[in-house]
């Protein structure tokens, strides 16, 4: 096994490039999803009372989803901030915020389902509320700094895009 250093530059490239590809799948979908309901190409003959159901699950998954990925993603930060080294930390920094835009498409997704099923526009609404927090996420320098509350001088190193922040094992 090799280890790989990964310097700030690439590490955010790599970050922001995973990050705009679930937020682009998701609102693609999103996308697709209004345009197959709103011109009739799609649709289920469900019964009422299924809508109802399917409906009520969706504004449920949509606040579930938001507020565990959120838990999830603190709680995870509390483990990051022990961790000894900047490289160590950034690294996990990094699965963190792979599962929480996973945790967010997922149930994006769902929402999405939701939608095609029921027809009705507030699995819709939910589905493009998840899309409004899942930009609040981006990933950012600031907030890595701010997360991970790194000392200063672990924060220049972040800052400089030469400097090493991160490894991966291959």
């Amino acid at each position: 096994m090799t280890t790989s250093k990964i310097n700030s530059k690439a590490y955010f490239k790599t970050l922001q490039l995973l990050y705009f590809s679930i937020l682009g799948a998701f609102f693609g979908f999103l996308i697709i999803s209004f345009f197959l309901v709103h011109n009739n190409l799609i649709s289920l003959e469900t019964e009422p009372f299924t809508d109802y159901v399917i409906i009520v699950a969706a504004a449920f998954l949509t606040t579930f989803g938001a507020a565990f990925s959120n838990f999830y993603y603190q709680k995870k930060l509390k483990k990051a901030h022990k961790l000894p080294a900047l490289t160590q930390k950034t690294s996990f920094y990094q699965k963190i915020l792979i599962m929480r835009y996973v945790i967010l498409e997922g149930v994006g997704f769902l929402t999405l389902l939701a939608y095609i099923i029921s027809e009705s526009y507030l699995p819709l609404a939910c589905a493009a509320l998840l899309f409004l927090f899942m930009t609040s996420v981006k990933p950012t320098k600031e907030k890595l700094v701010k997360d991970l509350q790194l000392n200063d001088s672990d924060a220049s190193l972040v800052y400089k895009e030469d400097a090493i922040i991160s490894e991966i094992n291959t």
